[in-house]
């Protein structure tokens, strides 16, 4: 197991993100429109896209697909179809399909994608996708088929299976594939799940199916170990040893935690078979600011010789006041001088209103000092919608930097993206060279979501608030989730709820302003929210 895996494990257990930086989204944003709009009574529902590609010799822009989107009543989209232009750009070809159904609750309960065959100008069948949820929302079932051309039917592909207690915890979960010769599925593998009274993971097993004996096999266990604050004070792992038919340990992770509940350390100690006990092998120490956000963390290596850690990788990070991250770092330990070496490092910088703006990353070189190495930057309307993005990379012969790709957006007077266009830079012409680009057409239809209109039969407190808002809802009430959405109709937050519960709202991240809540369920009940 490597360390930077084992890192992502000590960061998920205990609430801690990976130190890793921000990066922007390319080929997508050209293909794909933003979901950044305002909402209305009439929802604005994207209708097609067009794409076009850019022919230098004409100098001008060549449509050749095209993708309609279908919204059947209450405004719900069910399908996708795409087009490719003929050869002789004068007509449509249907390409590629793609059909939802819906359940009553507006999720997703089949899916399926086809191919158009010209040779009997038809649709063709190619994949299909099942979804079950049980009462509570939650998804149980999911399974894959693909079309099998030869016998004109469906053939399984995989699937999985999964239940859940009383408490909304995943307490098991199988895994099928599909048998061809025999037409069904079969086992491959199980894992379970126990719980403490807080709903911690207490101990998880995995299965193998045996076939010859038609039964489960044990294959790892896992064991875990919370105080009374519900954190993660270790976690073990045994494989299971069919020749010693009993369980044989793998590796150990422990942590400590400081005053504020924040991980101060993690060891990580596998299984050492020969001495039959654990043996230390790596260790992370990390350092917070004083507003709690995790600046810096040192990985340590155990050394037998001496019975002492030494250092190896040490991350840095640095955030500004309003909690934008602007700079990473990660040093390597050089033994012949016992000093941090320089090996990776990036920087950011963003606009008064936190969309980000700048992020270049570097590298050391062989004088200790940092090399460029590539560069983002980006610009924003009013709206805080993208315009640009451009990325370039560090041209050592010319100590410049030289252009690689760019992506920039239009938008309409209601915030819905009208167009993008992507751009590569022509390194011989020294400037930016047309590649695609996606034309967005948007049209308003009918849907369940009216004007957000203040409700009288609930009324969330306090409000307006700081830090949370408490919803007391009613026993008798169908309702499954409650939403907040931003004044442009963004979802900014999503919080399980059930009938008779006191649902809490934080704030977390979100600045002042107003919000709106969607409680979901049966008939869907909204209000506003203040935020100061």
């Amino acid at each position: 197991m490597g360390a930077s895996f084992k890192l992502l494990i000590i960061n998920s257990y205990s609430g801690l993100k990976n130190l890793a930086g921000p990066a922007f989204v390319w080929g997508m944003l050209c293909l794909y429109p933003l979901p950044l709009a305002a909402q209305s009574s009439m929802d604005q529902k994207l209708d097609s896209v067009y794409n076009y590609t850019w022919k230098d010799p004409v100098q001008d822009w060549y449509l050749y697909f095209k993708t309609t989107y279908l919204y059947p009543a209450p405004g719900d989209r069910t399908e996708d179809i795409g087009y490719l232009k003929d050869s002789l750009g004068t007509a449509w070809i249907p390409y590629v399909r793609s059909v939802k159904l819906l359940d009553s609750e507006k999720r997703t309960a089949e899916e399926t994608q086809f191919y158009y065959d010209r040779q009997f100008n038809r649709w063709q069948e190619r994949f299909r996708w099942t979804y079950h949820y049980d009462l509570m929302g939650h998804q149980t079932n999911y399974a894959q088929y693909d079309w099998d051309t030869a016998t004109g039917r469906w053939s399984g592909n995989n699937s999985w299976l999964r239940s859940f207690d009383g408490n909304g915890k995943q307490i098991q979960r199988i895994v099928y594939r599909w048998d061809a010769e025999a037409e069904g599925w079969y086992f491959l593998t199980r894992f379970t799940g126990v719980y403490d009274a807080l709903g911690n993971r207490v101990e998880s097993y995995q299965y193998t199916w045996n076939p010859v004996i038609k039964d489960w096999m044990y294959h790892t266990h896992w064991v875990r170990t919370f105080n009374d604050s519900s954190l993660l004070m270790k976690e073990i792992q045994y494989d299971w040893r069919t020749d010693l038919n009993s369980w044989v340990g793998n590796y150990r992770f422990e942590y400590t935690y400081d005053s504020t509940f924040r991980v101060k350390d993690g060891v990580y100690s596998e299984w050492d078979k020969k001495i039959k006990d654990w043996k230390y092998s790596e260790r992370w120490s990390y350092a917070y600011s004083d507003s709690g956000r995790m600046t810096e963390c040192t990985q340590l290596l155990w050394q037998e010789s001496n019975f002492k850690w030494k250092n190896y990788l040490h991350w840095v990070e640095v955030s500004d006041k309003q909690g934008n991250q602007t700079e990473y770092g990660q040093l390597y330990w050089i033994p012949e001088t016992e000093s941090w070496g320089k090996f990776y490092r990036w920087t950011a910088g963003y606009d008064p209103w936190g969309n980000q703006t700048d992020f270049t990353q570097y590298y050391g070189d062989a004088e200790g000092g940092w090399r460029n190495y590539a560069r983002l930057l980006g610009s924003y309307n009013s709206d805080g919608n993208p315009l640009e993005k451009s990325q370039y990379y560090w041209d050592l012969p010319t100590t410049s930097w030289l252009g690689s790709d760019r992506v920039q957006m239009t938008y309409d007077e209601l915030g819905y993206q009208t167009g993008s266009v992507s751009s590569q830079w022509d390194s011989i012409q020294h400037d930016w060279r047309y590649v695609q680009r996606s034309d967005f057409f948007w049209s308003k239809v009918p849907t369940l979501w009216d004007d957000f209109t203040e409700n009288i039969t609930i009324t969330p407190y306090p409000n307006p608030f700081d830090r949370f808002t408490t919803f007391d809802l009613p026993p008798d009430w169908d309702v499954t989730s409650i939403d907040v959405y931003d004044g442009k109709g963004r979802l900014v937050k999503s919080v399980g709820a059930r009938p008779g519960e006191k649902v809490r709202i934080m704030r977390d991240q979100l600045s002042a302003g107003t919000y709106y809540y969607r409680i979901r369920g049966g008939t869907p009940v909204t209000g506003k929210l203040l935020i100061y």
